[in-house]
């Protein structure tokens, strides 16, 4: 009997220890259930947030791409615009630089009665198609008493050299001058008012 109580009591235990093995088992599939459970809900998580990210990412890149080439194609309509600009005043000065001799001296004389006062130095461009002789036989020249002297390093025009200063009426200079002054005018007149 004594034997069967003992075996009663260790049978006892072992079903016990069977059914505490059991639970913690039990409860060791529930932890580890929820515990994949949550794995799998923090990577879609993850793969959510990473996803989303990328779409901003690449939405930015997108957005910062399409303004770079807005503003390359505004740089490049702009020197498109700038050199046609440019170009009218080129054509102005290739003008003035192909006058006949007779437009050429008048042109001449009219810069000289404006601008030329008493006793100054007319300096003719070495490229000018009247010479020294030419001017001298204005009437503004000898009634200003008015030197002239030749070969002007500039490309077209005179050079008034006066005792204070000196008075730039080259090509270049009045076509300078005009650029300056009128230069809003030509783009409107060519391209229109910008928005």
């Amino acid at each position: 009997m004594a034997d069967d109580k003992v075996t009663a009591i260790v049978g006892g235990i072992i079903g016990e220890a069977e059914e505490k093995a059991k639970k913690t088992l039990e409860n060791a599939e529930t932890y580890r259930a929820e515990k994949i459970t949550e794995a799998e809900k923090r990577a879609a998580k993850i793969k959510e947030e990473g996803m989303a990210a990328a779409k901003t990412d690449a939405e930015n890149l997108v957005s910062r791409r399409r303004t770079l080439a807005r503003i390359e194609t505004r740089k490049t309509m702009t020197e498109a615009k700038q050199k046609a600009i440019d170009g009218v005043y080129e054509k102005a000065a290739e003008k003035l630089s192909k006058m006949d001799r007779e437009s050429y001296l008048s042109f001449i004389e009219k810069l000289a009665v404006k601008y030329a006062e008493e006793g100054e130095t007319i300096v003719i461009s070495a490229l000018s198609p009247i010479g020294e002789e030419e001017v001298k036989a204005l009437p503004v020249v000898k009634e200003r008493s008015l030197f002239v002297r030749g070969g002007g390093k500039f490309g077209g025009g005179i050079v008034i050299e006066g005792k204070a200063c000196d008075k730039d009426l080259s090509f270049d200079s009045i076509v300078g001058g005009l650029k300056e002054s009128t230069e809003a005018d030509v783009a409107i007149s060519l391209f229109g008012r910008s928005e």
